[in-house]
C-alpha cells in the first residue's frame, strides 16, 4: 500500500475517533452524519486503529517526543552535539543470575558494561518513571555476564521473556483503543518506543537463537558491529586512579628521549586471525620497539610441532597429542581449569583440555602456520612471552611515545581504552589499526573526530609494511604529540566509567523531565568543564553513552538508519585524510 495513502487515511480515522472519544466540538467532527460516524468508528475499533500506522497517530496511545538539547565537548573535539533525552528503566521480570553465579571481580571484567550503565541510571537526572512518556527505555539485563558464566541457555531464556514483556498483543491494543486504562493500556502506548539492550560479550552467540529476533526499534549498545552503538570496554575509575597515582610517581622523559612503540597484546592462533601476529614479526627485533606478548609462545609456538605432523608418515599417539603443547601452554592451560564463578573461587575442575583431538584436526590447523619461519621466530617466542604485573604496564604505557593496537579475536579491544586514558594522563598516544569500516570498531565514531587523539593505520599496510609505519612515526614531532595528548585529555571522561556516589536527581525530577531540566543542564555544564571533575556533576563513559542512545533514539523515530555513514568523523571516509601510507 503507498505509505501516504496510508498516513492520510490513518489521519482522517484519528479525527474520527478523537470526535467519538472526546466530544470535540471543532469543525471537523460536524462534517460527518451520525450514522455514517459511528459505522466508521466501529470500523476504526475492529481492525484500523491495531495497525502499527494509527498507534502513531492515535491522539491518546502515541509516545510524545521531545526534541533534543545540543550538548558539546570542551573545544573542537566535538564535531555534532551530544543530545539529551528522556529514559525509563525497564527492569521486570527473572533478567538476574543469582549472586554464585557471578563471574569473579565482575565489575572489573571488560564486558561488564551492563552493570556500570544500570549503577549510573538508577539515579540519573534523565530518568523517567512512566515507560509511555520516556524518549527510550533500557533494558537491565545481563545478557553478557550470562554469557561469561557459560548461562547461554538462561540467556536465551531471559531474552524471550523480554519479548514476551515488550511486545502487547493485538487484541491487548484493541481493547485498550476503546477503553483506555492507563496501568493495562501503558504497553500498547510504549510498543514504538526505541529499546536499547546491551550486548557486550558475543562469545555465546546472540541470544535470539530460536527465539523472537528483535524488532526494527531495538538499539544494542555492543563492543564492535555495524548496527548500534559501538561502546568502548570497561575501564573503572578505580582503575584509572591508580594509574594516575603511578604516573605521578614515574620520572618524566622528553619527547625525544622516549623509545619508540610499545607492543603488548594477546596474539591469537592464526586459524583465527593472524593481524597481530604478523605485526610482531616485522617489529620484534627492531630498536625503540618493544614487542610483548604472554600467549604468543602458547597460541604460535606450541605449533612448532606442525614440522613433525608434516611428515609423510606421521603418527602419534592419544597421550602425545593432548600433551605436546605443556611446555608452551603450561600458565595458559592451568588457568582455564580454575573455575571463573565466585562462588567456586579458585577450585580446579575436570581434566585439561587434549592439545589437539586428532592427528586430522592437527594438520589441519597446522595449514596456517606454513609461513612461520621456525628457526628464527621460536626463541623470540619465548623471550616475548613475558606477562607484566599491572604497574609494570602502566609504567611501560608512560615510557613509551606509541602504543600500538591491532584486530585480534575480535575487531575491537580493550587495548583502545587503556592506550586512550594512557594518553591522556601523559603516557603513550594510540595506533589503531583499523580493519573494514572504522566507525564498527571505534566507540563514539558518530561524533568523535579520531585523528585528533590517535594514529591511524590500515590493516593491509601494518601487515606488510610496518617499516613505514615506524618511520613515520620516528617524525612526530614533541608539538604533535602535545596536540594529542590534550585531545585525549579532553575526552579522557568518555572512557572512564565513574562509580555513583551521590543521588543526582531530586525529588521533583521523578514525573518528568521537564521539572528537572534546568538541574540537569547545570550539572552537565559543570561536568564538561573538567574532564574527570566536577562540583556538581560529572561525564563519565555510562553518560556518554546514554547520549549516544539517545541519538540513536532520534535516527529512529526520524527513519534513519543506525549503520555508520560517511560523514560522521569517525569513519574510515572522514578519517582517510589521517591514515599513515
Amino acid at each position: 500500500r503507498d505509505l501516504k495513502t496510508a498516513e492520510k487515511k490513518g489521519q482522517y480515522y484519528a479525527t474520527l475517533l478523537s470526535c467519538w472519544m472526546e466530544s470535540t466540538s471543532h469543525w471537523p467532527c460536524w462534517l460527518f452524519p451520525s450514522g455514517l460516524f459511528y459505522v466508521l468508528a466501529g470500523f476504526l475499533v475492529r481492525s484500523t486503529l491495531v495497525s502499527a500506522q494509527l498507534q502513531h497517530q492515535h491522539p491518546i496511545a502515541r509516545v510524545p517526543y521531545k526534541r533534543e538539547t545540543p550538548l558539546g565537548l570542551p573545544g573542537e573535539h566535538a564535531i555534532e552535539p551530544l543530545p539529551r533525552c528522556s529514559f525509563y528503566l525497564w527492569d521486570k521480570g527473572k533478567m538476574h543470575l543469582p549472586a554464585k553465579y557471578t563471574p569473579i571481580n565482575w565489575s572489573n571484567n571488560q564486558f561488564s558494561l551492563e552493570l556500570h550503565l544500570q549503577r549510573a541510571l538508577q539515579q540519573h537526572p534523565w530518568r523517567v518513571q512512566k515507560e509511555e512518556t520516556a524518549d527510550l527505555r533500557f533494558v537491565a539485563a545481563n545478557l553478557s555476564m550470562m554469557c561469561t558464566a557459560k548461562k547461554v541457555f538462561a540467556a536465551r531464556q531471559v531474552w524471550r521473556d523480554i519479548m514476551a514483556q515488550l511486545r502487547p498483543t493485538t487484541a491487548q491494543c484493541a481493547e485498550c483503543a476503546r477503553v483506555w486504562v492507563p496501568d493495562r493500556c501503558a504497553q500498547c502506548a510504549a510498543q514504538h518506543v526505541p529499546t536499547v539492550v546491551v550486548l557486550t560479550n558475543k562469545e555465546c552467540g546472540v541470544p535470539w537463537v530460536n527465539g523472537p529476533s528483535p524488532s526494527s526499534n531495538f538499539v544494542f549498545i555492543q563492543d564492535h558491529g555495524r548496527r548500534g552503538i559501538v561502546a568502548p570496554f570497561v575501564l573503572p575509575e578505580a582503575r584509572v586512579a591508580t594509574w594516575r597515582t603511578l604516573a605521578k610517581q614515574l620520572p618524566r622523559k622528553d619527547w625525544a628521549d622516549r623509545p619508540l612503540l610499545f607492543f603488548a597484546m594477546h596474539v591469537p592462533k592464526l586459524y583465527i586471525s593472524g593481524t597481530r601476529y604478523m605485526i610482531w614479526r616485522q617489529i620484534r627485533s627492531t630498536p625503540g620497539v618493544l614487542a610483548l606478548s604472554s600467549t604468543i609462545n602458547c597460541t604460535i609456538g606450541q605449533f612448532s610441532y606442525c614440522r613433525r605432523a608434516s611428515q609423510q608418515n606421521f603418527n602419534v599417539s592419544k597421550e602425545v597429542l593432548s600433551s605436546y603443547c605443556n611446555e608452551f601452554c603450561w600458565y595458559k592451560r592451568a588457568k582455564d581449569r580454575r573455575v571463573e564463578l565466585a562462588a567456586s573461587n579458585g577450585r580446579i575442575t575436570g581434566e585439561p583440555r587434549a592439545c589437539a583431538a586428532s592427528q586430522n584436526t592437527l594438520r589441519r590447523n597446522c595449514r596456517s602456520y606454513h609461513e612461520v619461519q621456525w628457526d628464527n621466530e621460536l626463541a623470540d617466542m619465548h623471550r616475548a612471552a613475558t606477562e607484566l604485573t599491572g604497574t609494570q604496564y602502566v609504567a611501560e604505557m608512560m615510557r613509551f611515545r606509541f602504543c600500538i593496537m591491532a584486530p585480534g579475536d575480535f575487531v575491537s579491544s580493550p587495548k583502545i581504552v587503556e592506550f586512550a586514558v594512557a594518553g591522556g594522563l601523559g603516557g603513550c598516544i594510540p595506533v589503531i589499526v583499523v580493519s573494514g569500516e572504522a566507525a564498527n570498531m571505534l566507540p563514539y565514531a558518530r561524533w568523535l573526530d579520531w585523528c585528533s587523539i590517535a594514529y591511524m593505520v590500515k590493516e593491509k599496510t601494518a601487515v606488510r609494511h610496518m617499516d613505514r609505519v615506524l618511520a613515520q612515526l620516528a617524525n612526530v614531532s614533541a608539538h604533535a604529540a602535545e596536540a594529542k595528548r590534550r585531545a585525549l585529555e579532553a575526552v579522557l571522561g568518555a572512557f572512564v566509567f565513574k562509580e555513583p556516589t551521590q543521588p543526582r536527581v531530586s525529588a521533583n525530577c521523578a514525573e518528568g523531565l521537564d521539572s528537572c531540566t534546568a538541574l540537569a543542564a547545570d550539572s552537565r555544564q559543570a561536568g564538561l568543564a573538567g574532564p574527570l571533575k566536577s562540583a556538581r556533576f560529572s561525564w563519565g563513559a555510562a553518560d556518554f553513552l546514554l547520549a549516544e542512545a539517545c541519538a540513536s533514539s532520534q535516527r529512529l523515530r526520524q527513519g534513519l538508519s543506525l549503520e555508520s555513514t560517511d560523514a560522521w568523523p569517525g569513519s574510515s571516509e572522514s578519517l582517510r585524510r589521517c591514515f599513515i601510507r
